[in-house]
C-alpha cells in the first residue's frame, strides 16, 4: 500500500513545479509587463517593462517556440516585440504630449498578447513528457489502492 501512496505523491512532484515556476514568472515578470500595459506615463511604462526584460533576458525566454512551431507561440517575436516597445518608449519621453498618449496606447495593445507557457520555456517539452508521465504514476497509485483494498475485502 505504501508504495502505491509513493506513486501519488511522486505523480504531483512535475505538476508542482509547473506551478512553481508559473507563480515564479508571474511575479518577477508578469506582474510588470502588466503594469507597464497600464501605466499612465511612458516612464513609468519603460521603468516597469525594463524590469520584465531584464527577466526575459536573464531566463533566457527571448527565442524558439513553446509549442510545435505554433506561431501564436512564438517566443522570438514576442521578445522582439517588447524590445520594440522598449525603444518606442525611449525615443518618446521628450516628445509632445499627444505623441507620448499615441505611444502608451501603442504600448498597451503590444502587451497584451504573452504567450501561453511562457513560464515552461525553454523546458516546455520536458513539462510536457513529465507531466503524461506524472498522470501515469498517480494512476498507477489509484489502481494499485483500489487493487489492494478490494483484494483485502475478498
Amino acid at each position: 500500500m505504501k508504495k502505491y501512496l509513493f506513486f501519488i505523491i511522486l505523480g504531483f512532484i512535475c505538476p508542482a513545479v509547473c506551478l512553481i515556476r508559473s507563480i515564479s514568472y508571474d511575479q518577477r515578470c508578469g506582474v510588470y509587463l502588466e503594469q507597464a500595459q497600464k501605466a499612465a506615463s511612458p516612464e513609468l511604462a519603460l521603468e516597469r517593462l525594463e524590469i520584465a526584460i531584464q527577466y526575459v533576458e536573464t531566463h533566457d525566454l527571448k527565442e524558439g517556440y513553446i509549442s510545435w512551431k505554433d506561431e501564436r507561440a512564438n517566443v522570438n517575436f514576442w521578445y522582439r516585440n517588447i524590445k520594440a516597445c522598449q525603444q518606442e518608449l525611449k525615443s518618446c519621453l521628450k516628445g509632445a504630449t499627444l505623441e507620448r498618449s499615441n505611444t502608451l496606447m501603442r504600448v498597451h495593445e503590444a502587451l497584451t498578447d504573452t504567450p501561453n507557457g511562457i513560464s515552461l520555456h525553454p523546458y516546455s517539452g520536458w513539462f510536457f513528457v513529465g507531466n503524461i508521465l506524472s498522470g501515469v504514476l498517480i494512476c498507477i497509485g489509484i489502481g494499485g489502492i483500489i487493487f489492494n483494498v478490494n483484494r483485502i475485502e475478498d
